[in-house]
């Protein structure tokens, strides 16, 4: 009698492993099931391993991420190995380096304008200091300033709104 994920053909005491895009989720199955049609779905479901046992073995192939009951085409400077799926952040699609997402739009592709700012990865993945909720990592964290093609973090980190007040004191002071 075969476990689940494995099926045996015509009563044969021999049992295989389901097929890649295929699961039983039955004990003793002569036949296991096809992704695709379990979840009705017009979209090729595959499975990442041999043997799956229930539906949530049951992924997009990659090049693609699963929405819904979908697998869509990944987005430009995206890489989407199998099993990208938007619904949990840890299966989201990969940015490519030269590109970035922001956090809260993690779909939305940004092509940056200097490599070097958008390191790929997670969404909202920016170079040091860079801010990773401007668009394509254009512009520096607060505390920092833009130095040519990277961000220097400011010296002192103190306020300069001291120094307006005291200078505007002293101007009015020699206007009077």
């Amino acid at each position: 009698n075969c476990s689940l994920g494995l099926y045996s053909t015509g009563g044969a005491s021999v049992c295989s492993l389901c097929p890649l895009g295929t699961f039983t989720n039955f004990e003793g199955t002569s036949e296991c099931r096809s992704c695709t049609a379990a979840l009705a779905s017009l979209d090729l479901f595959t499975t990442t391993t041999l043997g799956a046992s229930n539906t949530s073995f049951c992924v997009c192939p990659a090049g693609t991420y699963r929405s819904g009951l979908s697998c869509t085409s990944c987005p430009e400077g995206m890489t989407c190995p199998a099993g990208s799926d938007i619904s949990s952040r840890d299966t989201l699609p990969r940015v490519n380096v030269g590109y970035m997402t922001i956090p809260d739009e993690p779909l939305t592709v940004y092509k940056c304008e200097l490599e070097q700012h958008c390191p790929g990865g997670d969404p909202g993945s920016c170079d040091t200091l860079r801010d990773p909720e401007s668009v394509a990592c254009a512009l520096c964290v607060d505390g920092a300033y833009e130095d040519g093609e990277e961000c220097m973090l400011c010296e002192g980190g103190g306020s300069v709104a001291p120094f307006i007040i005291v200078g505007l004191l002293g101007v009015s002071a020699v206007a009077a």
